[in-house]
């Protein structure tokens, strides 16, 4: 399959900081190593690495002893807050060389890589103290790394000019340059050094050969000598500066540092001056030829502060101040130098214009003492060099002794400057600037006292300097009479690049993220281009003024910045963009990490066949052994594989790769395997997948360090990251890996490649790792979508969401604080629903209440099943790519449920969750019509057993037959709201008995032998009514007496047991009310008093009235009143002699009043 490109696309975590400096700022640093004199306590002492960055955050760096490119010398974090300081040893070393050691290939010297950029120096201090018990070095030293802009191959030599040689102290002058490849294979030439050294060596140097004396002379022709990474040699020369405009040249990328080591540009002087040097193109004005310089004066005399000049193009000329044309031959200096004598300088100033590009040496000093002397590299005046300077660390600093000096800046005379200290709030005051005449440029110079002065001090701790136009800084520093010096900015810095995701988990992907440029206001203009596979292709932009961009397709991008002024064209460095890694549910949280794919809150393990082994002898694969011996892979069919790679031939990489083919898209899972030999640093590994795919590495522990961009600096504390390709190599601070925590994985990858690259040189190394098929993918219902993925995994229509945890709809809360794909809603480890406990969950459950009725039914989705299998009928045309039916869902994909699951009695379950779904009592298998004779709900006559869907397999009804009725979600519930109560009634006389229910299916009964037997009552004469809620008695005949009667009850839409009402006794009286005509209240026992047999009992509402013949009321009288004792209403005299009348109300349909006499006697 074609690739992208060479580099793996990535998704790296975090944001580039936006700062604006320049370009020694670098993310990496070669330093290759000096040498020494061996001149007794003048030999070099302590040394120190000074690191400071703008960057507010935390900046990983590492600095690499070029002899072990492995594990570092020193590592940590460094901020614009907290610069570092790295102790580098004490005389010879990693760093200083002897000089009988020179005129070799060695592996000294330093490599300092940086996940942002970083500024790197180093300073040190000679042996010697001057006076009694005082630890003041005599000489001091320092360069700057000039980071990406010391990249070259082509340079010029520069150092001090030696002007009167101390024959008594040969051989303590010494010159000297030292290279460091920054590739393999690296050819180097400087032409005119032939070894042995003696006599005429060639036109390249200069005075009196007899005294140029090349140190440790090894018979070498150094034309064509070749070097590789990290390899250095050092050319010293002892007295004199034969090499002193040396041209040193290479087919690759080289870093140069040179100068003098106890060397001087004034009689008898010995001091130290060097530094890093960039080659000719760095200089350069591209307008013109013509190059500029602005010196600014040190704090020494003449003679100290004098200027080397080393011209590149035969026949160049420079002028000071506006003077006259002069030879770079002249002031007596080597053949194609230049040397500016101190009394050059006008108001603390220089102005230099060169015919042509040249290189540049300034020499400071402190005072008129022979020993006070620095030396470092000065670059040209450039439109381009615009950015601050953040920042100098420790300026006052060499190792623990106290330093104090001076900082010189040029800038524009209309640039606003400030200078801060990181020891204390507010500006440093720079004081009045002085014009430079003819320019448009001013200078500042801000010099403290000396270190043991009761004066205060500014230039202490971090130095920043900020302008907003061109910006050129120095500063020299002093304790005693040792001085040291360096240049910092100067060079145009490339465009910086942030990369701000929209959602972080997802990282730099297409259309997730845009592209900024922090330093944008060092340019004018941009050009985007992108390598998508075929080289790198400009992108057309409609404003080319705007420095944001915004991805439409996966590649490696870059951004070139313009400066119109020189026409400068920075390229920044080259960074992937990827396609976005799959998320499937949309949740922001990639689907190689996503421990949810579809959101419904169970985990894909739980919807998976679990994980899988790989044999990987079964599968196609291509081992490619390289380089050295015959690296090779042994696969098991565990999945298990080692891979060996014999140690590399010098500069040749050595490695094998395992590159895997499937026969269809799978997951895979890639882990060390302990058991297998232990990793080490000098292994490096690339995980490879199709580019249209993504990897997933999680290192949670920092076990191994990630090449992001594929720069070679392997960044620590990457804990995701995303890519089709990922370099890595284990972490030294980690081994031995005991516990293994990272671990790469891909989601649903044709292609796999693994390369292990041996960067040993002399050990032979093996690893070893496992390959599974984590969650491995499963498809329930057979619809092509897996099920960790399908939002219906049985296809009833129920989403899993539902089926799965929650009892009722529920709403994602849109909150993953852990970011794992699962939503806070949910808890992780939450046991799964099973309804009806036969180990079937829910979510795959046809039946999850085993109730005979299919979910697909219960759920009231109105989705047809009519084949009656319990799924929804044509999956292949109505599933959609989420796996649930479109017509289940508002609109097809969108993943929001169309309606809502039933839920008849509302209470917490859903309807096919429960065996009553409308709460009325009776079963649903009952009320669907199916067999339940041991009425336990569930469907079958016997405890039931159920097949790989969760459908009762042992019945012989349900699922296959009609459901009779809806009987099953009708709430019928049977309810009695008015019992019927016991009755009396009077022979022959009409009477009723009823019930108040809900009941629309009633039967009345009769039981003639006490309860023992019931009978139904039919309506005829007697009975009307008898499937009502009243029955009617018509004449009750008096044989009904002590009669019982109840009624049976039921409801449609329930099917179970019928209830029955109260019984109630009847009572019938015998026939009729007698009334009596005639009482005598003569208190002889005998009818004192008057009353009507059976009125009371069978009228209990009857009302009575008396009247005598004049129609006056003598008594009333109801059930609740005695009877009539002839007085006027019971009470006085007795009523006169003589006939009454009496009318009688029954209050009751079954009789009419009556009225009638009565005659009272004595």
């Amino acid at each position: 399959m074609k690739k992208i490109h060479s580099k793996g696309l990535f998704i790296l975590l975090f944001v580039l900081l936006s700062y604006k400096g320049f370009s020694q700022l670098s993310t990496r640093h070669y330093i290759p190593p000096i040498t020494d004199s061996d001149s007794g306590t003048n030999k070099i002492a302590d040394q120190h690495m000074y690191i400071s960055t703008p960057s507010d955050e935390d900046v990983f760096y590492e600095v690499y002893a070029a002899n072990d490119l492995t594990i570092p010398f020193s590592s940590g974090v460094v901020s614009k807050a907290a610069s570092v300081t790295v102790n580098l040893g004490t005389g010879y070393g990693q760093f200083v060389v002897r000089k009988q050691e020179t005129s070799i290939v060695s592996k000294k010297g330093f490599i300092v890589n940086a996940t942002s950029p970083v500024y790197v120096s180093i300073r040190f201090n000679s042996e010697r103290t001057r006076g009694p018990g005082r630890r003041t070095p005599q000489q001091a030293g320092a360069l700057v790394s000039k980071g990406k802009n010391a990249l070259g191959k082509t340079f010029r030599v520069g150092a001090f000019t030696f002007a009167r040689v101390r024959v008594s102290t040969l051989p303590v002058y010494l010159n000297f340059f030292s290279i460091m490849a920054t590739e393999d294979n690296t050819s180097i030439s400087f032409p005119g050094i032939a070894e042995p050294l003696n006599g005429n060596a060639g036109n390249n140097f200069w005075g009196d050969d007899s005294e140029n004396i090349l140190i440790n002379a090894h018979n070498n022709d150094y034309i064509g000598k070749q070097l590789n990474k990290g390899e250095s040699i050092i050319i010293a020369l002892s007295q004199r500066n034969a090499l002193i405009g040396q041209e040193i040249t290479s087919d690759k990328d080289i870093v140069v540092n040179c100068g003098s080591i106890l060397g001087s540009f004034i009689s008898g002087g010995l001091d130290y001056g060097i530094d890093q040097i960039a080659d000719t193109s760095k200089p350069t004005r591209p307008t013109t030829n013509e190059v500029e310089y602005i010196f600014v004066r040190g704090d020494g005399d003449d003679d100290h502060e004098k200027v080397l000049l080393v011209e590149h193009t035969p026949g160049t000329t420079y002028s000071i101040n506006g003077g006259p044309s002069i030879d770079l031959n002249g002031f007596g200096g080597p053949r194609g130098t230049g040397i500016i004598q101190g009394d050059q300088y006008t108001n603390g100033y220089m102005h230099v214009v060169a015919s042509a590009p040249i290189f540049a040496y300034q020499g400071v000093g402190r005072g008129g003492n022979d020993g006070n002397k620095g030396l470092f590299f000065v670059p040209p005046l450039n439109c381009s060099a615009i950015g601050n300077v953040e920042s100098i660390a420790n300026i006052d600093q060499i190792g623990s002794l106290d330093f104090s000096g001076s900082i010189n800046i040029v800038t524009k005379n209309d640039a606003t400057v400030s200078m801060t200290s990181s020891l204390f709030v507010g500006d440093i005051p720079l004081g009045t600037p002085t014009p430079v005449t003819g320019t448009d440029y001013v200078i500042y110079k801000v010099t403290d006292p000396l270190p043991n002065s009761t004066a205060p001090r500014n230039l202490i701790g971090d130095i920043s300097i900020f302008s907003d136009r061109e910006l050129y800084c120095s500063y020299s520093n002093y304790n005693s009479v040792a001085t040291s010096g360096s240049f910092y900015s100067g060079f145009a810095a490339e465009p910086t690049i942030s990369l701000n995701p929209t959602a972080a988990l997802l990282g730099n992907c297409v259309n997730n993220v845009s592209i900024n440029i922090p330093n944008a206001a060092i340019f004018d203009r941009f050009e985007w281009f992108v390598d998508t596979g075929s080289g790198f292709n400009q992108i057309t932009v409609t404003d080319d003024t705007n420095p944001e961009y915004i991805p439409i397709e996966a590649g490696i991008y870059r951004v070139i910045g313009i400066i119109d002024c020189s026409t400068t064209r920075l390229s920044s460095r080259d960074f992937p963009i990827s396609i976005c890694p799959e998320d499937t549910d949309g949740d922001s949280v990639p689907n190689s990490i996503d421990i949810d794919l579809d959101n419904d809150g169970i985990l894909n393990c739980d919807e998976s066949n679990g994980n899988r082994e790989i044999d990987l002898t079964a599968i196609t694969t291509n081992i490619i052994p390289e380089g050295n011996g015959t690296p090779s892979i042994s696969p098991s069919v565990n999945g298990n594989f080692t891979s060996t790679v014999p140690a590399t031939n010098f500069g040749t990489e050595t490695s094998v790769t395992y590159a895997m083919d499937f026969a269809s898209p799978i997951n895979l899972l890639l882990e060390y395997d302990i058991s297998g030999s232990p990793l080490t640093v000098n292994q490096e590994f690339v995980i490879e997948v199709e580019d249209t795919k993504t990897l997933t590495l999680l290192n949670p522990d920092n076990q191994i360090l990630v090449d992001t961009d594929f720069d070679g600096i392997f960044e620590p504390n990457v804990t995701l990251y995303h890519g089709f390709k990922i370099r890595f190599r284990i972490n030294p601070l980690a081994l031995p890996i005991t516990n293994p925590t990272f671990t790469l994985s891909a989601y649903y990858v044709d292609q796999f490649t693994y390369k292990h690259i041996n960067n040993s040189k002399t050990n032979d190394n093996q690893s070893s790792f496992k390959i599974t098929e984590p969650c491995s993918p499963r498809d329930s219902d057979g619809d092509n979508v897996e099920d960790a993925s399908d939002l219906d995994s049985d296809n009833d229509g129920i989403p899993d969401i539902i089926e799965s945890l929650a009892p009722n709809n529920l709403t994602l809360s849109g909150v993953d604080a852990n970011l794992d794909g699962l939503d806070d809603i949910f808890t992780r480890g939450t046991a799964l629903v099973d309804s009806d406990n036969d180990l079937v969950f829910n979510f795959l459950d046809l039946d999850s209440d085993n109730d005979g009725i299919f979910d697909v039914e219960e759920s009231g989705s109105g989705l047809p099943d009519t084949n009656f299998d319990g799924i929804i009928d044509d999956i292949s045309t109505k599933i959609g790519a989420n796996g649930w039916d479109d017509n289940a869902e508002t609109t097809p994909d969108s993943g929001i449920l169309n309606g809502d699951i039933r839920n008849t009695d509302t209470n917490t379950l859903f309807d096919y969750m429960v065996l009553d779904s409308d709460g009325d009592g009776c079963n649903d298998v009952t009320e669907a019509g199916f067999s339940d004779a041991d009425n336990d709900g569930l469907l079958g006559d016997i405890a039931v057993t159920v097949d790989t869907n969760g459908l009762v397999n042992n019945a012989t009804d349900g699922y296959n037959k009609d459901i009779n009725n809806d009987s099953y979600i009708v709430a019928t519930a049977l309810t009695v709201t008015t019992q019927p109560e016991d009755t009396a009634v009077s022979e022959e006389y009409d009477t009723s008995i009823s019930v108040e229910t809900n009941s629309d299916i009633i039967q009345w009964q009769v039981s003639t032998d006490a309860g023992v037997t019931w009978n139904d009552i039919t309506d005829d004469t007697t009975y009307d009514g008898s499937q009502s809620d009243t029955l009617n008695i018509t004449a009750a005949p008096e044989d009904f007496d002590g009669y019982k009667y109840r009624a049976v009850l039921n409801i449609t839409g329930n099917n179970c047991e019928n209830a029955i009402t109260d019984e109630i006794l009847l009572t019938v009286t015998p026939t009729g009310v007698v009334v009596v005509t005639g009482f005598s209240p003569n208190n002889d026992g005998i009818n004192d008093t008057y009353s009507i047999d059976n009125l009371k009992t069978q009228f209990p509402n009857f009302e009575i009235e008396i009247f005598n013949r004049w129609g006056r009321s003598v008594y009333k009288g109801n059930v609740n009143t005695p009877d009539w004792n002839g007085k006027k209403d019971n009470n006085g005299e007795l009523v006169p002699v003589g006939v009454y009348f009496y009318v009688v109300n029954f209050n009751t349909d079954e009789r009419s009043p009556e009225k009638g006499e009565i005659y009272v006697s004595r």
